[in-house]
């Protein structure tokens, strides 16, 4: 019998699972100490007055989430950025999903700074003027993570918002679900010991901008919602960072350029197309679930 916590965090619905009880108490406050520092929708947030100031002295976690972001967006060739913010708003994301209300007004699409010229010396930072930060390309993943290994126990899961981060022993892995998006039966099941699987959609935070619907996941080159044909992506990686940024670049891409971007890494992972295919790269099969273990 595992141990399961569930709450609301970050817009997302959260978890741990545990075969012993954990401090509940303190994964939320974990989750919220996390949440006050990264949020792009709290006025107070030190991500949100760094953005502000456009300079300053951060804090460990915000200098390690932002160096990892920066770190992310050249391995993913400019892909998976740091600086969305003002696109994101100019597409109605300026709070909360749930507080987003339809808007007719057309989108004015705003000039993005270049990311390349963010500094980070130590825990002193520089933006490049007009930058409004969103680091949720990277964040989820990299809490996730944080947070399992925080939980200094030999078996646990962690679930931020799709993001998983898992520990085991080797030879008592988790069996994580990949969803369908459109059926409850799921499109797999994967076995992970120690690592992380990270799934992005366009299926779910999606409302009316300017005469259409438009979706949460900004393709940098535009400042505008992707236009793909991938209706999720699901990667596996040994860091939560790469596994969310990586299924971001297959969205961006599409399937077929995704599929090849990610076979040019090696890396595990699944593609369902907006008309209804299941593509996977051949290193998933290593992580396919066995069920008659």
């Amino acid at each position: 019998m595992e141990w399961v916590h569930r709450w609301r965090a970050m817009g997302v619905d959260c978890s741990v699972v545990c075969p012993i009880p954990l401090d509940a108490l303190w994964i939320e406050a974990s989750v919220a100490a996390y949440e006050q520092c990264f949020s792009r929708f709290r006025a107070d947030s030190e991500l949100r007055t760094l953005s502000r100031r456009g300079h300053g002295r951060v804090s460990a976690d915000l200098q390690q989430l932002l160096l990892a972001a920066l770190d992310i967006a050249q391995w993913s060739t400019g892909m998976v950025v740091p600086h969305l913010g003002a696109a994101l708003e100019a597409i109605g994301y300026d709070r909360t999903y749930a507080a987003i209300a339809p808007n007719p007004a057309p989108i004015d699409v705003p000039l993005l700074p270049d990311w390349r010229a963010i500094r980070v010396r130590g825990r002193e930072v520089t933006l490049p003027a007009g930058t409004q930060l969103d680091l949720n390309g990277v964040a989820k993943g990299w809490i996730a993570q944080r947070l399992a290994e925080r939980c200094a126990t030999p078996r646990v899961l962690v679930e931020i918002g799709g993001e998983v981060a898992t520990i085991a022993p080797s030879d008592d892995p988790w069996c994580v679900a990949i969803d369908h998006p459109r059926a409850d039966e799921p499109l797999a099941y994967v076995s992970l010991a120690i690592g992380t699987v990270a799934t992005s959609s366009v299926c779910e935070r999606r409302w009316q901008r300017g005469g259409g619907m438009v979706h949460h996941l900004v393709d940098p080159r535009t400042a505008l919602p992707a236009v793909t044909d991938v209706a999720t992506a699901t990667v596996i990686a040994s860091e939560g960072v790469y596994a969310e940024a990586a299924a971001k670049v297959c969205i961006l891409l599409g399937a077929e350029h995704g599929i090849a971007w990610l076979n040019e890494r090696a890396l595990p992972g699944l593609i369902y197309t907006a008309d209804q295919q299941v593509l996977t790269t051949p290193y998933l099969t290593a992580y396919l679930w066995e069920y008659d273990k």
